[in-house]
């Protein structure tokens, strides 16, 4: 007989076993999460949306405005760095939505 056996019929677990054993609990705990998800878990992601949206387009905007403020010429910084946070607002925002799996790559939601 192998030692794993041997181990196995004195009711002890094997590394392996008890590595399994313990993945097995962690992703049950989680699917139970997932599945009694709240609307303030809802609302607070929709509030991580918002910010990781807004907070771009904001710090565009007062760089704009400083570089306007201080730069001659007639080039609108704001206008240009305001359209750039957005761009990054939302592609920032596309990641988390993915990130968190409430969308996959492929656009579909979650069911």
């Amino acid at each position: 007989m192998s030692k794993k056996k041997e181990l196995n019929l004195t009711g002890r677990q094997t590394p392996s076993e008890h590595l399994a054993q313990r993945v097995n609990v962690v992703l049950a705990r989680r699917l139970a999460a997932q599945q009694k998800e709240s609307v303030w878990s809802g609302l607070g992601f929709m509030g991580m949306i918002g910010w990781t949206l807004s907070l771009p387009v904001l710090l565009g905007v007062l760089l704009g405005r400083w570089l306007d403020s201080h730069s001659p010429g007639s080039y609108l910084w704001t206008l240009s760095l305001l359209l750039l946070g957005l761009v990054i607002g939302v592609a920032n925002a596309w990641h988390w939505v993915v990130k968190t799996g409430w969308i996959d790559d492929k656009g579909s939601g979650k069911s």
